[in-house]
């Protein structure tokens, strides 16, 4: 997974339905990840199953939310990493 994503899922998870593609923006610039579309690449994680999306998806007032899909990724990927 691109580091991009597996940040905003990062996020998404760190902050369930509280933040939108703006608040998300904001989260990867603070990590370093600059220059992101994040409304395609929710739209891109969406398809793959692993974000809900509540609202008009390129709304700011849009809110994400992890599927089970996405628990179980960023479960799977925080075992491999040993945290």
């Amino acid at each position: 997974m691109e580091p991009h994503l597996k940040r905003i899922v990062e996020l998404v998870a760190e902050h369930d339905g509280e933040w939108g593609w703006y608040q998300l923006d904001r989260g990867l610039t603070m990590s370093g990840i600059v220059g992101v579309h994040v409304p395609s690449a929710v739209m891109s994680l969406r398809d793959a199953g692993l974000l809900n999306i509540s609202g008009d998806a390129q709304s700011a007032s849009s809110r994400y939310t992890l599927t089970a899909a996405g628990k179980r990724l960023l479960e799977a990927q925080s075992t491999r990493d040993g945290e």
